[in-house]
């Protein structure tokens, strides 16, 4: 099924089970899956997750500021055709998204970087591989294949090592 397809066919599952009083598996409420994940995952894990330097004063802002964006559905507009691809950096992606980069994803659940590069592979969604990653940047970026990807690199001190 080629991606653009994916959206549709989700949504079109989720519509016909609703109508039959089935809920999806996964929970749409933000908060409810803030405690399914909090659940599945070791203390550890989730405060690792979780956490917020210093008073969380970024996350509280950067909160804030998602918040004001709002999703505006558009009643009676063709969309027969629809394009969600963009230009970045002189590649052609067809998604707007790239997978962003989290250091001891191991943490979060076992597989870590080599999860979501396959994740990213068969969504063909560029991945920004963290340096500080659970594998070996060369394991995720064999199973990224020919998947765009890029390297997060936190500079050292050491030139060296860098």
């Amino acid at each position: 099924m080629g991606v653009e397809a994916v959206g549709r066919t989700v949504q079109a599952e989720i519509y016909r089970n609703g109508a039959f009083g089935v809920l999806p598996k996964v929970p749409v409420n933000p908060a409810r899956l803030v405690r399914k994940a909090q659940r599945a995952m070791s203390k550890a894990g989730w405060s690792y997750v979780s956490g917020s330097a210093g008073a969380g004063r970024t996350t509280v802002a950067n909160r804030e500021a998602l918040d004001r964006w709002k999703i505006v559905p558009q009643m009676m507009k063709d969309v027969d055709v629809r394009d969600t691809s963009i230009e970045l950096y002189g590649r052609s992606l067809h998604s707007p998204f790239l997978l962003a980069p989290v250091g001891a994803l191991e943490m979060a659940g076992r597989g870590g970087d080599v999860e979501v590069a396959s994740a990213a592979a068969e969504l063909e969604l560029p991945m920004v591989i963290s340096s500080q990653g659970s594998h070996p940047m060369e394991e995720t970026a064999q199973v990224l294949g020919s998947t765009d990807r890029w390297y997060q690199l936190y500079w050292s001190s050491n030139d060296d090592l860098v």
